[in-house]
């Protein structure tokens, strides 16, 4: 009975390690070999191979780029390039700007 719980506590161990480090790994491996692409709200991805723009990823969420690109995914990485851009608009401040009331007098906010 102790050598059963033993064994268990060991694979459970050894199981927990794995997973620790493997995991990063492997979705690291699958992100360089342009498996997918996770775009962040406010950015966009643009990839380019050989000077001509084969994919642009507007939308945030996570994309599969072999079902957008097909075979061409795996060589866009390599021996193309992504250029993340930002879409952010830039919020000026606003607040010392005089309007017009409905009368048509200047006033501030």
């Amino acid at each position: 009975m102790i050598d059963a719980l033993g064994s268990v506590f060991t694979t459970a161990i050894i199981t927990f390690f794995v997973l620790l480090f493997g995991e990063p790994i492997i979705k690291g491996v699958m992100r360089m070999m342009g498996f997918y692409a996770i775009v962040e709200e406010g950015t966009c991805h643009v990839y380019v191979l050989f000077g001509r723009v084969v994919l642009t990823l507007r939308e945030p969420g996570l994309y599969f780029l072999w079902l957008k690109l097909g075979p061409v995914a795996s060589i866009v990485r390599w021996f193309g390039k992504l250029y993340v851009l930002d879409m952010r608009l830039d919020q000026k401040y606003l607040r010392s700007l005089p309007v017009n009331s409905e009368e048509g007098a200047p006033m501030g906010i």
